[in-house]
This record gives C-alpha cells, sequence and structure tokens, in this order.
C-alpha cells in the first residue's frame, strides 16, 4: 500500500493532504524531529540499516513517497496540483538507494539537487 513520510507539514495543508490521500487509500505518517535520524526505510516499515547519516535537523517541508506504482504517483501528483493544495519543494520517492538514509541526508540531497537545477536554470535565462 502506498504510503508518504511527511515532514513538518502541519495545520490546514496536513489536512488537505491528509483527505487527498483518503481518498486514494495512501496512508500517511508524519515523522517527528526526533525520528529524523532513523533510516528512511525503518520509518516506512522496513528493517534497514543506517547507511548514510546527516548530522543535525531542518525545519523545511518534505514529502518521501513509499510503495507508489507509476500510475498511483501520476495521480496523487496530478489530484494533489489540481485540488490547489500548496507545494511542497522537497519530494523523493523512497528506493532501495536511499532506504538506508536518514531523513537529514535526505533532505540535504534534495537541497543539493534543487540548488544546482535553480543555478542552472538562472545561467540559462542570461
Amino acid at each position: 500500500m502506498a504510503s508518504i513520510l511527511l515532514y513538518h507539514i502541519t495545520g490546514i495543508k496536513e489536512a488537505q493532504i491528509r483527505l487527498l490521500c483518503g481518498g486514494q487509500k495512501i496512508s500517511l505518517r508524519p515523522v517527528q524531529d526526533s525520528e529524523l535520524h532513523i533510516p528512511l526505510g525503518s520509518l516506512a516499515g522496513r528493517p534497514v540499516p543506517l547507511t548514510q547519516n546527516g548530522e543535525g535537523t531542518f525545519t523545511e517541508e518534505m514529502l518521501v513517497l513509499v510503495d507508489f506504482t507509476d500510475s498511483e504517483l501520476d495521480r496523487f501528483l496530478g489530484t494533489y496540483r489540481e485540488s490547489g493544495i500548496a507545494p511542497v519543494s522537497l519530494k523523493a520517492v523512497l528506493t532501495a538507494h536511499n532506504q538506508g538514509w536518514d531523513s537529514v541526508a535526505l533532505y540535504r540531497e534534495l537541497v543539493r539537487e534543487r540548488d544546482e537545477f535553480l543555478k542552472k536554470r538562472m545561467g540559462q535565462g542570461k
């Protein structure tokens, strides 16, 4: 069953995402700050050893999508946009490669990728 690890999303936005997920039979699991150094796979219910540890913490919103089929992913993302829910800029899919990472390591990788993308995009606009 598809599920989502939810980071630093609360209030109305969390309620909107919960409603969307409920309609698509997707479970939500809010991740607490005290769990940021647990392997992502373990947070998703898999016994996975920690392979990459990112020291520190973060406060930015992030979603980790777990066990989605391609069609479920397309439906979720499309419905999310159509619903008018404010975007979450940091999203990832749980993979065999990143399931041993903790949440901070994934966060840092996503921020690095976003920054690299924005630099390239700004460079093309000149």
